[in-house]
């Protein structure tokens, strides 16, 4: 129930609903991460979420920051997994001009260990596939994580940017600000 306040285009308030971390080991290397859920405090409807991704970093640099935006939750579908064979994930958009296609290309196929924390329930231990994918224009990199639960094939779809400094502030329950 922390709040989290984030400026730019996702400006506004957020608490802290869930918060997922993640073990990831490649070869003789060990990453770690931390996602973060957020629903709008403001809003009277929380099905919009937000997730703050935090991935811890190498001794003695800053932890690398992302926001995604949840795009779809599914169950398990054999032909979307055929889908992520692929090194290019197309995804087509709706826009006021019509559709736009945006290609991604796959930086990465890991099976993670998660470990999920809610304020109203036991922690709760499993396991992910994690797909990783990028799009570069020529203002920004966009990423697009897509997520596997090993156990019942319930599938996440997440498309985020990059967080830059001074773009998040953190305001614990105990009153003490951390940015």
């Amino acid at each position: 129930n922390d709040l989290v306040e984030l400026r730019a285009e996702d400006t506004g308030t957020y608490n802290v609903v869930n918060i997922t971390t993640y073990r990831t080991d490649m070869g003789d290397h060990r990453f770690e991460s931390v996602k973060y859920f957020l629903r709008d405090s403001a809003a009277a409807d929380a099905s919009d979420t937000l997730v703050l991704e935090a991935i811890a970093p190498a001794e003695g640099d800053e932890p690398e920051q992302f926001v995604f935006h949840v795009l779809e939750e599914m169950e398990y579908a054999q032909d979307f997994m055929q889908l992520l064979d692929d090194e290019i994930f197309v995804i087509n958009e709706e826009t006021d001009d019509g559709e736009i296609e945006k290609e991604y290309e796959k930086t990465f196929h890991v099976t993670s260990e998660t470990r999920a924390m809610t304020a109203d329930g036991p922690p709760r231990s499993g396991r992910v596939e994690v797909w990783n994918y990028e799009r570069e224009d020529e203002f920004e990199t966009t990423y697009l994580t897509i997520e596997v639960d090993t156990d019942d094939g319930w599938t996440t779809m997440y498309e985020g940017r990059n967080v830059l400094g001074g773009e998040i502030n953190i305001f614990p329950l105990s009153g003490e600000q951390s940015a």
